[in-house]
């Protein structure tokens, strides 16, 4: 995890081997980043106050016939300045878990197990380092050296075991060949198992899956509607909305692990004007 505003640590919670779970506080840090944000979160609550203040006065004036209608519009632009400007600061607060005095809280964003800590107290954070590493706690990505001979037989959303039971499935493919090993590299995500740790190398098995076939699509044909993966599905003379579980992605294409059957025809084009007509009605 990186922090998103630079900074001194202040004090760490965590040693190296913690089992930390989500949002847990990992350390503290000073950022005069996040002084400035909440001077400039002041400064605009103050300008709020003074703006409501007048655009109430200018009201008043222009319903007597006093000022011209002009007048409140300006007044009104100057509220809602004031308003975006403490808003804005305030979300950048929150999301770098920042207060406005300066004190910044780094949390894990996962459960797992703390592999790495990287700073120290006085230490400087850039917010281009990460600051602690963690391993999560039921998930480890493999990095897979597939043999020249084989590599062309696997493909994304086909399982990966390991000897005591733990499971995957593959991520991604290279698309090119390690002239040093003649190798392709592959990604893979497995579940956690005894004897499993971060860094140490293994042997896999790869498999085409529990029934045996990859339902893969053009990378093109998936999209993002409400946070869930979708694609849209032919059926007739019309497309239906479909929410599908991708298995990874690699030349180009992606594997469906569930929500779509072999030879089911997918948009592959048009997507934007798909999610207009079907995106906010479902089905």
């Amino acid at each position: 995890m990186t922090a998103a505003l630079p900074g001194a640590i202040r004090q760490v919670f965590v040693i190296e081997g913690q089992e930390v779970r989500r949002g847990q506080p990992l350390a503290t840090m000073v950022s005069r980043d996040a002084m400035e944000l909440g001077g400039s979160r002041s400064r605009a609550s103050s300008r709020i106050s003074l703006a409501k203040a007048n655009l109430a006065r200018t009201e008043a004036l222009f319903k007597e016939g006093v000022i011209a209608g002009a007048r409140v519009q300006e007044a009104r632009a100057e509220l809602a300045q004031a308003q975006s400007e403490a808003g804005e600061a305030s979300r950048i607060l929150a999301a770098s878990g920042a207060s406005g005095s300066g004190i910044v809280t780094l949390r894990a964003p996962i459960s797992g197990r703390v592999s790495k800590v990287a700073v120290q107290t006085g230490g400087p954070v850039d917010g281009m380092t990460a600051p602690f590493v963690i391993d999560a706690a039921n998930a480890y990505q493999l990095d897979l050296q597939l043999p020249e001979r084989l590599a062309g037989n696997v493909r994304p959303g086909m399982t990966v075991s390991l000897p005591g039971a733990a499971t995957g499935r593959i991520l991604s493919v290279g698309s090119s060949i390690d002239p040093a090993t003649r190798s392709v590299v592959a990604k893979a995500t497995i579940g956690s198992a005894q004897g499993v740790i971060a860094g140490k190398s293994v042997m896999v098995t790869i498999g085409a899956g529990g029934s045996g076939e990859v339902v893969s699509v053009p990378s093109t044909a998936v999209t993002r509607i409400a946070e869930k993966d979708v694609v849209f599905v032919r059926t007739g003379n019309r497309f239906q909305q479909r929410e599908v579980r991708l298995g990874g992605s690699g030349n180009g294409e992606s594997a469906i692990l569930s929500g779509l059957k072999p030879g089911e025809v997918v948009a592959t084009s048009a997507i934007p004007e798909l999610k207009m007509l079907l995106g906010g009605g479902g089905e």
